[in-house]
């Protein structure tokens, strides 16, 4: 059998990832994989998968990052399978995952470092502030179109066709208004690399001893709303989580409104 791990991922990439993005995150993973190991093939870089995890680690990369690259390399080993390149599926564990708590930020300190943000870059303060309340990813918040806003709700779309529709509140209804000069979306005109720049340097001014960054406010929004008491099926739907991330001790509910009314309140009460 030939298990020649390049040969066997260039015949079998198209059926085991037909979308073009992730088929190249696997080709990316795996041949870097490959290249690790030694260029032994299939069978023996997932018998000798320790050492080349080793390789990994020695290289900066963290557990969960591994795991990440290693779950492109199982698929392939499940398809060289099936495809009878390989005899049988030799087994690629998943690495254990130290759950480290995310650094988040209160209510009060992103309203100072918001307040200093707008005098330096006022897309960046639109982006960071709906970022805050919404919950979203900044991939999320970059594809908005103004399609998908309506009056008060604002609906994520997913490359799968998923959608989650979740109502604003005040702050991101306000850094969603419509502009005429940004035809592409509310948050086209926005640079990157000045967000991150702006944004941290707010944050180190307004005393923030950690700063995060912008996606680093999706935690601060879940941490908000769990410190609430929001219950946690509302929590995986307002951030479109599609598995369980969160503590299962609330009771559960399906009406989001909820949500924005305890990030509403949460800010009107740390403004007393």
């Amino acid at each position: 059998m030939d298990d020649d791990l390049a040969a066997v991922l260039d015949v079998l990439k198209f059926r085991l990832w037909p979308n073009p993005a992730h088929r190249y995150n696997a080709e990316l993973a795996i041949n870097e994989l490959d290249r690790l190991a030694g260029c032994c093939g299939l069978v023996a870089t997932a018998l000798a998968i320790d050492q080349t995890v080793t390789r990994y680690r020695n290289a900066g990369n963290s557990d969960a990052t591994i795991n990440r690259k290693l779950s492109f390399f199982r698929k392939l080993i499940g398809g060289a399978l099936e495809a009878g390149y390989i005899r049988e599926a030799p087994r690629v564990d998943r690495l254990p995952e130290s759950s480290k708590a995310q650094p988040v930020l209160s209510e009060d300190q992103i309203n100072r470092a918001l307040a200093l943000l707008e005098v330096i870059d006022r897309e960046a303060f639109q982006l960071i502030a709906f970022l805050a309340d919404s919950g979203a990813t900044i991939k999320e918040a970059l594809a908005l179109r103004w399609s998908d806003i309506t009056y008060r709700h604002v609906t994520f779309w997913s490359a799968t066709g998923y959608a989650r529709t979740i109502p604003l509140t005040q702050r991101a209804s306000k850094a969603l208004t419509f502009r005429p000069d940004l035809p592409q979306g509310p948050f086209s005109a926005v640079k990157l690399r000045e967000l991150r720049v702006n944004w941290r340097r707010s944050q180190i001014d307004a005393g923030v001893q950690a700063p995060i960054s912008p996606s680093g406010l999706r935690y601060s929004c879940e941490a908000r709303l769990v410190k609430q008491g929001v219950d946690t099926k509302s929590i995986h739907r307002w951030l479109g989580y599609r598995t369980p991330r969160t503590s299962l001790r609330f009771p559960t509910s399906d009406d989001l409104r909820g949500v924005q009314t305890v990030l509403e309140s949460g800010r009107a009460q740390e403004r007393r």
